[in-house]
């Protein structure tokens, strides 16, 4: 059967012992169904890569049909908002504690990677939010892309703030 994706782009939490076996599992796990593999630069950097192809967060979102985050949501997230430009579908396996976001636990991870390589998943389409912080007493306005949430606080003390929200506008 022919899988329903063909390169895959594998990126990987920074820092976690987990991530690396994990990762390298996965990358075996879709080479032996016959997909190409590339490991996001910095995630090939931090755990040992056995020469696999390497590409930047661009790179994949140019040359994947699919990325696969190992780590928690906010991994997930955070591939979302570099990638908000490209329509390239995301799938996460959850390292993480929660997991509202990534679906595959590694536990089942080749069971359920077998089954969406077959074709056998449903696509989720999540809106992405675009935020500007407008700073009326002068500075610069902040812009940003934003899967899921935003949250706007100050670096010091919490405090009251006024916000406006606009919705289309």
């Amino acid at each position: 059967m022919d899988n329903a994706f063909h390169c895959i782009g594998l990126i990987g939490k920074f820092g976690e012992a987990e991530v690396s076996a994990t990762v390298l599992d996965l990358a075996r796990i879709l080479r032996k169904r016959g997909c190409e593999v590339l490991l996001e630069q910095q995630t090939a950097e931090n755990i040992f890569n056995p020469g696999l192809p390497t590409a930047t967060i661009g790179g994949l979102a140019e040359q994947c049909d699919l990325v696969i985050t190992v780590g928690g949501d906010g991994t997930l997230l955070s591939t979302a908002r570099q990638m908000v430009d490209h329509d390239v579908p995301l799938l996460g396996v959850n390292l993480g504690r929660l997991g509202f976001l990534v679906d595959v636990p590694p536990v089942n991870m080749a069971e359920s990677i077998g089954a969406i390589l077959d074709g056998q998943f449903q696509e989720e389409r999540r809106l992405m939010l675009t935020t500007r912080i407008v700073h009326h007493a002068g500075g610069e306005d902040s812009v940003g892309d934003a899967l899921n949430d935003v949250v706007v606080h100050k670096w010091e003390v919490a405090r009251m703030i006024e916000t406006e929200t606009w919705i289309n506008g």
